[in-house]
């Protein structure tokens, strides 16, 4: 959600969206791994699709805990 100019608080706020969704996305992917069991989890394409999206929103929080440290 891009805007110009850009506000400290609304910054905060997707930040902080951004984070809450990360991890609640990633507890419904292992949740969901958990009750299907690994090798049922993997065999549903949409839950590939699920895990590659989450694996990605981890490594961006990731990248931008490590860059905003420097």
């Amino acid at each position: 959600m891009d805007d110009y100019p850009k506000t400290t608080a609304r910054s905060n706020v997707l930040d902080n969206m951004n984070v809450f969704f990360t991890w609640a996305f990633t507890a419904e992917m292992l949740l969901k791994m958990l009750a299907c069991g690994v090798e049922n989890y993997i065999k549903d394409n949409y839950n590939l699709f699920d895990c590659f999206v989450v694996l990605l929103s981890i490594f961006d929080f990731t990248i931008n805990r490590v860059l905003s440290q420097e």
